[in-house]
Parts: structure tokens; sequence; C-alpha cells
């Protein structure tokens, strides 16, 4: 027999398992991880949350883990089934422009700022996110000083009704609608002094899917303004 390895006993003995152990054991091991590694990317693919919304917070505030959740449960009541599988979800996710160090206090970093200006212009430009939670000064900057810049659709366009909140405006068109003393901050702990609400712009007429999501939206934002009412 091959010499390679030393003498191969016959297959499935004791023997052999022992030869097999001693010889491909890290070839073994490596083949496992891989295995459970691709099992475990697999399971959480298909039990991952199908979140049919997402609201995303840009500002100086940070909020813990389980403000976090406590926003996912409570827009997830007042949110349409955009996916149609049954269950409503809305996920929230934030772009805090704060950090903490080590003591726990609020700071800024310049070249964590810049990191976090990236993150939202490219959020702005992407397709998953419609609904918007700005500080004032985060409107400002975003808003831009003309609005064939502004990344935020007019409110005339989705605003069901002429709620009377303060404004933000764009060349005499109005953009974003104040947040102050909202309902739906307050019941989660949320300070909503110089927040606005904003949706960003409209998909084109092509973009099927993104309309769809556009549309539910709109409902959500809508039931956020009219929170507690």
């Amino acid at each position: 027999m091959a010499e390679k390895y030393g003498t191969i006993p016959p297959k499935f003995t004791k023997k052999w398992w022992n030869y097999f152990w001693e010889y491909y054991k890290i070839h073994t091991i490596v083949v496992l991880v891989i295995i459970v590694a691709v099992a475990s990317t697999i399971y959480s693919k298909v039990n991952e949350p199908k979140y049919d919304l997402t609201i995303c917070y840009a500002g100086a505030s940070i909020f813990d883990e389980q403000t976090e959740e406590n926003i996912r449960k409570e827009a997830s009541k007042i949110t349409p089934d955009v996916n149609e599988n049954g269950e409503s979800l809305c996920d929230f996710y934030q772009m805090s422009f704060s950090i903490e160090d080590k003591s726990g206090d609020v700071m800024m970093d310049e070249e964590y700022t810049r990191a976090m200006h990236t993150k939202m212009q490219l959020s702005l430009a992407g397709d998953e996110i419609y609904i918007y939670i700005l500080d004032k000064s985060h409107l400002e900057f975003y808003a831009t000083e003309k609005m064939d810049h502004c990344p935020f659709a007019p409110l005339k366009n989705w605003l069901e009704k002429d709620y009377k909140f303060s404004r933000y405006s764009v060349e005499g068109e109005d953009i974003a609608i104040s947040l102050e003393g909202n309902q739906f901050l307050k019941k989660n702990g949320i300070d909503s002094t110089d927040k606005y609400l904003v949706m960003r712009y409209y998909p084109r007429k092509d973009q099927k899917k993104q309309l769809e999501g556009y549309k539910a939206a709109v409902k959500l934002a809508n039931e956020i303004l009219t929170f507690g009412e």
C-alpha cells in the first residue's frame, strides 16, 4: 500500500479512524468550521427580521439599545405590511454624530463626524430609507440652499393634512415639519426639541418596488405626526 502517510488500515475500522484522525485532523477541523460558518450565515439570513420600513435619526443625540428597541416596537404597531408577509416590522437606525468617551460623556470628534457625513450622504443616495428625523442643525446642512439640490420631498407631496406645526423651508418650499412636543418621541423618551421630520425625494416611476415602500412610508410618517391623538 501507499507509504505517503504510512500503511492505510482497512476503511472504517478502529485503526482506520485513528489513522484518519492522525493525518487528516487539521483538514477535518477546517472543513467543519467552514460548514458551521456557512450554515450559521444561512440560518441568520433566513431568520433575520424582514423589516417593511426603516426610520433613520441623524443628529447629535445618542440613543441606547433599549430606546432603539422601544422605537422599533412602537413604530411597528403603525407600520403598513409592505412585503405582505403578514407581519408589520419597522427598523430604527440612528446616525449619531456624537460619541461617548470612557467616562460616558458625549463629545464630538472631527474625523468621526466626517465619516458620519459620508455615511449619511450614501444613505440619502440609496433606496432603502425614506423617513428621517433630523436635528435642526443637520437639517440645515443637508437641505442645502437650493431646491434643485435638496434631497427631501416638499411637504405638499406627502402631508395628508395641514398640520399646524412649524416648518422648515428651502427657497420658500416647505420640506420639513417640526416634531416639537411630538407624542411618538415623548413616549420613547426622546427630547423633541429642534427635531424635524422629512421624507426623502420621491422615487422614479420605473422604481416600482421603491414606490410601494415610499407610499407606505408616507402613511407611517403621517401616523408619527398624529401619534397619540
